[in-house]
């Protein structure tokens, strides 16, 4: 049951971390829309751009990062070096696009780097409250 709690924890905090970013993405497009000739304004390029995001993002965040994450979590610590690497899995999208890969890449190491520093705050197992037998 523990493992199950700490998995449905991770999966909030790495779909926040996913919401995050894609308002990042989201302001860029603005910005860029802002400043470059488009047919969309900069708040339709921004809505379009987030929603986008989200649900591009939604089932590797999902269905292999969070699990992942809580399966090295349970193994040992994640350190760094792991959670870059798995924040770069769904840059192996670059195979199909490499415009694709490569915004997949910066948004999945993004989200990966955002979702580490946030379970590590609230995720982690606090031994304090274990009863001492």
């Amino acid at each position: 049951m523990r493992v199950l709690q700490q998995l449905a924890k991770t999966e909030l905090v790495a779909l926040l971390a996913l919401a995050v970013v894609a308002g990042l993405v989201a302001g860029a497009s603005a910005v860029l829309a802002a400043t470059h000739p488009s047919m969309f304004t900069p708040a339709g390029s921004a809505q379009i751009t987030f929603v986008g995001t989200l649900l591009m993002g939604f089932l590797p965040v999902a269905l292999l990062g969070a699990p992942l994450y809580v399966l090295l979590s349970h193994r040992r610590r994640p350190a760094w070096p792991t959670v870059l690497l798995l924040g770069t899995l769904p840059g192996l999208a670059i195979v199909l696009d490499v415009e694709l890969g490569i915004v997949s890449l910066i948004c999945g190491i993004a989200i990966a780097c955002l979702t580490h520093v946030l379970c590590k705050r609230w995720v982690s197992p606090n031994n304090s409250i274990k009863p001492t037998c």
